[in-house]
C-alpha cells in the first residue's frame, strides 16, 4: 500500500507498479484488474501505461525516467526492458478487450451481465445508471397508491402539518418525497433494508413504537417539572432529547420504507437493475467463500488488483474487493492499494476513509506492506514547508481541543485523528527556496463581509506580479460564494470602465456553471422554442421564446420594450398569437409541420430557422446538447413534453467539457478540484465550522440486538448538532464530530496544496469571542503573530511563457490542437418521402412489386386511386374541423405531396358541402369511423365486417353510411343491408337500460365521384 499525499507521484507510482507486472510477464494485462473512480482518472492511466510502453519500446526521450527505474527496481537491462515493452504492448493492442483499467461502475455492470442468472435477472435487463430518474418514478407510483386509510399518507399529512407549524412551505410534496428518498440509496439504509421494511410492515408495533416514545417523553417533562435536583434534571433533559431525535425522522423513515417497495416493484416490472444496487447484491450473493465462483463469471483470471483512490471506497465496495485480494494472497500474488486519507472529501457519497486509515487489522499479520510518498515533485518549498506546519499544528490543536470540548474519554478518536495526518510532512522535491504563500484576516465592515473587495484588489497584485489570468485559480467551500466574487468584479469593472483589455481578463470569472448547457443562449432559445410547441395556447412561453430571440439579435432590445409587451393586448383584438412579430417568419409559418417532425429532426430545424451556429461560441454547447438529445430519443422517444421535464430535472445543470484554454480567471468548488494542480491558488471565505456540513447531516444509529428501550426500530435516523451530544445518542455524536473534523480538515488540506507556486488565503477576522470552531481558528494558531492580520513568507512567482511542447514521436503523447468543426444542416429537404402504410398502398395502386417514389410528382394518374384515396380522406375526419389536420396527417405520411393538399382539401370540402353529408360532420353524432364488426358466420368461423362510417343521435339511433367510387351496383346495398344486420343482432344481445325499443337504423350510399347520396331501404 502506498499512503500518497498531494504532489507525490501517484499516478506515476502506480504506472510503474502495472508496467513492472507487465515486464514479469507480456500477456499479465489478461490477469490485472486496475480500478479508479472516474471515467477520466481510467482514462489517463490507461493513456499514461501505453504511452510508457510506447516510449520505452521506441527510445523516446519523454519515457528515459521510467526506463531509468524500471531498470534500477527489476534488475533488467535497458534493452530487455525496451524488448519486453514492445512485446506487452503489442500483446494489448490485440488483445484491447483485456486490458481492465476501468472504473469501478463499469468493473460492476460487467460483474452484473456475467451473473445475470444467479441474480434472478432477465436476458435483456437494463442497467438504469440514473438513480434520480428511477427514485422519482417509485415516488410517483407512492403518491398514485395513496389510499385515505394509507399509512403512508397519514405521515405525509402529519409531516406537511409539522413544517407549517414550522413556517416551512414546499411548493411540491413530489419534491420533498424524492429529497427524502435519496436516502434510500445510502449504503447504511441498503444493509439494513429488509429489517426496516420488515418492521415497518407491522403496523401495530409501529404504532405501539411512537405511543411509547411519546409516553416516554411526556412522563420525563412531567418528573422535570417537579424535581429540582441538577442530576436527575439532566438525566430527563436526555431522555427528552432523545424521544425528540427518533420521532424527528420516524415517518420519514416509514416513506423511505413505501418508496423502496415501489421502487423494487418498478424495477422488476421494467427489467431494470439500478447500479448502485450492485455492491449490496453482489456482497450477498458472494457471502464470504464464493470467490472463485465470481473469478469464473466474470470470465477473468485475476492474479492482482490495483486501486487507485482507495479513500473514496465505500464499506460494501471494500468488503467485496476484500474477498478478491485475499484469495490472491492465498495464491501467492500481490495487490496494490494507493490513497490518501488527507484527500477523503467524499464521505457524503458512501466513501469511508476510515478503511484506509486501519488497512493494516483487515488482513493476517505481515501481509500489507506500507510505503508512505514523501517527496512533493509538484510544489515550491515555501508552501509545502506552509502546509507541513498547518496541518501539524491543526493536529495537536484538535487533539486537545476534542479531549477538553468533546469527550476526555475516546483516546480512540483521537488516536484517529493523529494516524490520519501521521505522514502529513513532505520534501519539497526542489530545494530552492521559492515560492510565496499570504493569509489575510479581512475584518467586517459592520454585518457586511469585505472578502469580495479584498479579492479584487487581490487580482490587482497578482497581475502586477505578472502572473496570468489563465493561471490563476480560484477555490471555495461552496458554489454560494461565486455569486459575492462575480458581482465584485462585475461593479469594480462597471466603476473602471476605460481599463484596457489585459487588465479586463482579471476580472472575468470563469466557471463550471458558465459551462452549463443552461448558460448557453442558443440551448436557452430551442428550449424555449420547444415550449411554444408544446402548447400552442401558451403567451408566456411565446413571450420568452420572441424576447430571448429579440435579445440576442439585437442588443439595444431592452432598451425600449414597451411595444413588445404591448403586442399580447393588441393579439387579443387580432385574434392571433401574441409575440408573433417578433419571431422568424419561418418559425410561425412552418409552426404546424414543425410540431409533427420527431424530437432530433425539430431541434436542427430550429437551429436552423434561429441561425444559432452563427452565434459566436456556442458550437461546443450545441454539439454537447445534440448528443444529449441524440441519447434522449434512443432510450425515451422523442415526447417533447418528456424531454423539457428531463431537461428541468437534469439535462440543465450537465456540464461540457471545454479543453480550450480561456484567458480568465476560473473558479472551482474545492471538491472539484481535488486531483488538479494550479500554477496560482487564491482561497477566499476560508473559514468554514470543523463541523459543517455539505447538506443537512443525518447521523445513522444501528440498533444492537434492542439493548435499549429505543431500539426497536433497527436503524435511526438522528440530526446531527448540540440536542444529539446531550442524549442517549452521546457516542454517536462523538463519533460524527470526529469524522467531521477530518472531513473539514481534508477540505483545507485539498485547497492548500492545490497550487503549485503561489497561495494566497483570504478570511475574515476571528471576533473576539468565538465558541465555533473554524478552520481560520487553525490558520490563525499556525501563523500568529500577525502584522496587520497578514502573514506573507516568499515572493510572488510570475508566470512563465509556454512554449509549444516539443513532439519525441510518442503517438500516445502527440499534442492536442483545437480545431473549428463547422456545422451545417442540409437546407434540400426530400421531395417525397413515405410510411410503411404508403408504400403498400402505391404498390397496390400500380399493380407493382415496388414503386419508384423519390422522383414523383403526382398521385397514380387513375379514377380508382383517386378515389380510395377520397375514402381513406373521409374516414379518418369525424367533423369538419378536422378537415385541415387530417390533410397535413396524410401528407406527412406520404399518402399526398405538398404541392397537392390545396387541390385535395377543396375537393373534400365540395364533397361535405352536400346538404345531407353536412349533418353527418357536425359535432351533435357520436362517431365510429372503420369500426370493426366481429361476427361467427353459418360454417362458425369468425369474420370481420368495417363500415366505413356509423353515427349515433342523442336518442341512440344510428345513421349507417358506406363510402363508393365508380359505378353503382346492386351489392352496395346489399353489403349495407348486412352491416344493418349485424348491427340490430349487436343491440338485440346487449341490456337496452330502459329503451321501450331496439335503436331505428338508416343506411345510406355515398358516391364520391357525383357527390350522390342514396338512401337504401333495410
Amino acid at each position: 500500500m502506498y499512503k500518497a499525499s498531494a504532489g507525490s507521484g501517484k499516478t506515476f507510482r502506480l504506472a510503474l507498479e502495472y508496467l513492472k507486472l507487465l515486464l514479469s510477464k507480456p500477456n499479465a494485462h489478461r490477469n490485472i484488474l486496475a480500478v479508479s473512480f472516474t471515467n477520466k482518472a481510467t482514462g489517463e492511466m490507461k493513456q499514461r501505461i501505453l504511452g510508457e510502453l510506447y516510449g520505452m519500446a521506441h527510445h523516446c526521450e519523454s519515457s528515459d525516467v521510467y526506463l531509468e527505474i524500471l531498470s534500477k527496481e527489476t534488475g533488467l537491462s535497458e534493452n530487455d526492458i525496451r524488448q519486453k515493452s514492445a512485446e506487452a504492448l503489442n500483446k494489448i493492442l490485440h488483445d484491447y478487450g483485456f486490458f481492465n483499467v476501468e472504473t469501478i461502475d463499469s468493473f460492476y455492470q460487467r460483474v452484473l451481465r456475467n451473473m445475470a442468472k444467479e441474480l434472478g435477472l432477465g436476458a435483456y435487463f437494463n442497467i438504469e445508471l440514473d438513480n434520480q430518474k428511477a427514485l422519482k418514478e417509485a415516488v410517483r407510483a407512492l403518491i398514485q397508491s395513496l389510499s385515505t386509510d394509507a399509512e403512508s399518507l397519514q405521515w405525509i399529512c402529519k409531516i406537511i402539518e409539522d413544517d407549517a407549524a414550522n413556517e416551512k412551505y414546499s411548493k411540491s410534496i413530489e419534491k420533498d418525497l424524492i429529497a427524502t428518498g435519496k436516502q434510500i440509496f445510502e449504503e447504511i439504509f441498503k444493509r439494513h433494508e429488509t429489517e426496516i421494511k420488515t418492521f415497518f410492515e407491522d403496523k401495530n408495533r409501529v404504532d405501539d413504537y411512537v405511543k411509547m416514545l411519546y409516553l416516554r417523553k411526556k412522563s420525563a417533562k412531567d418528573k422535570l417539572e417537579k424535581t429540582d435536583a441538577e442530576d436527575e434534571q439532566n438525566q430527563l433533559e436526555i431522555e427528552i432529547n432523545s424521544c425528540d431525535l427518533v420521532l424527528k425522522h420516524l415517518r420519514n423513515m416509514g416513506l423511505l420504507s413505501d418508496i423502496s417497495k415501489h421502487l423494487t416493484t418498478l424495477n422488476h416490472e421494467q427489467n431494470r437493475f439500478l447500479l448502485v444496487d450492485t455492491s449490496a447484491l453482489l456482497s450477498q450473493l458472494i457471502g464470504e467463500n464464493d470467490t472463485p465462483f465470481l473469478y469464473e463469471k466474470i470470465g477473468a483470471n485475476l492474479n492482482h488488483i490495483l486501486i487507485d483512490e482507495f479513500q473514496d471506497t465505500s464499506d460494501l465496495q471494500w468488503k467485496n474487493f476484500k474477498l478478491l485480494f485475499l484469495e490472491n494472497l492465498s495464491k501467492g500474488y500481490s495487490n496494490l492499494i494507493v490513497g490518501d486519507v488527507k484527500q477523503a472529501i467524499y464521505r457524503w457519497r458512501n466513501s469511508n476513509w476510515e478503511t484506509l486509515n486501519s488497512i493494516e487489522k483487515e488482513f493476517y499479520e505481515g501481509a500489507v506492506e506500507v510505503s508512505a510518498l514523501n517527496t512533493n515533485y509538484r510544489t515550491d518549498s515555501t508552501v509545502v514547508n506552509f502546509n507541513n506546519t498547518v496541518f501539524q499544528k491543526a493536529i495537536a490543536s484538535l487533539k486537545q481541543r476534542f479531549e477538553t470540548e468533546i469527550s476526555d474519554s475516546r483516546q480512540d478518536l483521537v488516536e484517529v485523528l493523529s494516524k490520519a495526518y501521521a505522514d502529513v510532512c513532505q520534501t519539497p522535491k526542489c530545494k530552492e527556496i521559492k515560492g510565496f504563500v499570504e493569509v489575510r484576516f479581512v475584518e467586517k465592515n459592520g454585518r457586511k463581509s469585505q472578502q469580495a473587495q479584498a479579492i479584487v484588489n487581490t487580482m490587482l497584485r497578482l497581475q502586477e506580479a505578472k502572473i496570468k489570468p489563465e493561471d490563476i485559480m480560484i477555490l471555495v467551500r461552496n458554489k454560494t460564494h461565486i455569486p459575492k466574487i462575480s458581482e465584485a468584479f462585475e461593479a469594480y469593472l462597471s466603476a473602471n470602465p476605460n481599463l484596457d483589455e489585459e487588465t479586463k481578463n482579471y476580472f472575468k470569472l470563469v466557471s463550471d456553471e458558465a459551462f452549463k448547457l443552461s448558460s448557453s443562449s442558443a440551448v436557452c432559445l430551442i428550449i424555449d422554442a420547444l415550449r411554444t410547441l408544446s402548447n400552442y395556447n401558451d403567451p408566456l412561453a411565446f413571450a420568452q421564446l420572441a424576447y430571448t430571440y429579440q435579445s440576442q439579435s439585437r442588443p439595444n432590445f431592452n432598451q425600449n420594450l414597451t411595444d413588445f409587451f404591448n403586442s399580447y393586448k393588441l393579439s387579443k383584438d387580432l385574434k392571433k398569437q401574441p409575440f408573433h412579430d417578433y419571431l422568424p417568419e419561418n418559425f410561425t409559418r412552418e409552426y404546424k409541420p414543425l410540431q409533427k417532425l420527431p424530437l432530433y429532426e425539430l431541434i436542427e430545424k430550429i437551429i436552423a430557422i434561429f441561425s444559432l451556429f452563427e452565434q459566436k461560441n456556442q458550437h461546443a454547447f450545441l454539439y454537447d446538447f445534440l448528443d444529449c438529445v441524440n441519447t434522449f430519443v434512443s432510450q425515451n422517444g422523442s415526447n417533447i413534453e418528456n424531454f423539457l421535464e428531463y431537461w428541468a430535472d437534469e439535462l440543465q445543470n450537465k456540464t461540457i467539457a471545454i479543453n480550450v484554454q480561456v484567458s480568465s480567471v476560473r473558479v472551482l468548488t474545492i471538491h472539484k478540484s481535488k486531483g488538479l494542480e494550479f500554477h496560482t491558488v487564491v482561497v477566499p471565505f476560508c473559514e468554514w465550522g470543523m463541523d459543517e456540513t455539505r447538506f443537512e447531516q443525518l447521523v445513522w444509529h444501528e440498533s444492537k440486538q434492542h439493548e435499549n428501550w429505543f431500539e426497536q426500530m433497527p436503524l435511526i435516523p438522528l440530526n446531527y448538532g448540540k440536542t444529539l451530544k446531550h442524549s442517549y445518542f452521546v457516542t454517536d455524536f462523538q463519533n460524527e464530530t470526529s469524522k467531521l473534523w477530518v472531513d473539514n480538515l481534508n477540505l483545507l488540506y485539498v485547497a492548500l496544496t492545490r497550487p503549485k507556486h503561489n497561495l494566497l488565503v483570504l478570511a475574515e477576522a476571528l471576533p473576539k469571542k468565538s465558541e465555533k470552531l473554524r478552520v481560520s481558528n487553525l490558520l490563525n494558531n499556525v501563523v500568529n503573530p500577525l502584522i496587520e492580520g497578514i502573514f506573507q513568507e516568499g515572493e510572488l512567482v510570475p508566470s512563465v511563457e509556454k512554449h509549444e511542447e516539443t513532439f519525441d514521436g510518442n503517438v500516445f503523447k502527440m499534442p492536442l490542437k483545437t480545431i473549428e468543426v463547422p456545422f451545417s444542416i442540409a437546407q434540400k429537404q426530400p421531395t417525397f418521402y413515405l410510411s410503411k402504410d404508403a408504400i403498400k398502398w402505391y404498390c397496390e395502386m400500380q399493380n407493382q412489386p415496388n414503386v419508384e417514389t423519390h422522383g414523383r410528382a403526382s398521385l397514380p394518374n387513375n379514377p380508382l386511386a383517386k378515389g380510395l384515396l377520397y375514402h381513406r380522406i373521409l374516414a379518418e375526419i369525424r367533423h369538419s374541423d378536422d378537415i385541415e389536420n387530417t390533410i397535413e396527417k396524410f401528407v406527412f405520411n406520404g399518402f399526398i405531396l405538398e404541392n397537392e393538399k390545396i387541390n385535395i382539401a377543396t375537393r373534400i370540402r365540395n364533397l361535405l358541402k352536400n346538404s345531407i353529408a353536412q349533418d353527418w360532420f357536425s359535432k351533435k353524432y357520436r362517431i365510429f369511423n372503420e369500426c370493426k364488426i366481429v361476427n361467427r358466420n353459418v360454417q362458425g368461423r369468425l369474420e370481420q365486417r368495417r363500415p366505413d362510417r356509423v353515427m349515433q343521435d342523442e336518442n341512440g339511433n344510428l345513421i349507417l353510411v358506406d363510402f363508393k367510387t365508380g359505378q353503382k351496383y346492386p351489392k352496395h346495398r346489399e353489403q349495407i343491408r348486412e352491416y344493418a344486420t349485424l348491427l340490430k343482432n349487436m343491440f338485440a344481445n346487449v341490456e337496452t337500460h330502459g329503451r321501450a325499443s331496439l335503436p331505428k337504423i338508416t343506411g345510406f350510399l355515398w358516391y364520391l365521384d357525383t357527390n350522390e347520396i342514396e338512401l337504401v331501404e333495410l
